[in-house]
């Protein structure tokens, strides 16, 4: 009997030792880019990356609103449910479109996508470095085809 009480406590550890490592990350706050001046420049600058982000987490979803300079900001909401999550948005020639966004998490990574009408998705991996940053890779596919562009960007928490 002291045997299988000792196993079953030696397991109860070992299960709630898998569950404190398996807790997933908080992004919330407000993340700053930070400007590598040794990167090479892109189309943009910075390759469409935001120059700030603000993240709401719960256990319920993520929220993410990309701040710009104009006032113009986007805000995303990932259902961390499993749940997809849908906005209609409007591009540059006044066309309307569905953006369809999905979230899971893999490990300790937020690997999110959005879909816009039937085109391919675009998927956003985020994660805390060693240091504390949060780390964005960015898979974005290309107009027409073609192998798709990765960009990887790095934020400090302000």
């Amino acid at each position: 009997m002291r045997h299988a009480a000792f196993f079953l406590t030696a397991a109860a550890l070992v299960v709630g030792a898998a569950n404190l490592s398996a807790q997933t990350p908080s992004f919330a706050g407000t993340w700053t880019r930070i400007v590598d001046p040794n990167a090479p420049a892109t189309g943009g600058g910075n390759g469409g990356a935001p120059d700030a982000l603000m993240i709401v987490q719960d256990s319920k979803a993520v929220t993410m609103t990309e701040q710009s300079m104009g006032g113009n900001d986007v805000t995303d909401v990932y259902n961390l449910d499993g749940t997809d999550s849908k906005k209609m948005m409007t591009d540059g020639n006044g066309n309307q479109f569905e953006l369809v966004t999905h979230a899971k998490w893999d490990g300790s990574t937020l690997v999110t996508t959005m879909t816009r009408d039937s085109s391919a998705p675009a998927t956003f991996a985020y994660s805390l470095d060693a240091s504390g940053h949060l780390v964005v890779v960015a898979t974005l596919p290309r107009r027409g085809g073609g192998k798709p562009v990765t960009i990887t960007v790095s934020y400090r928490k302000n």
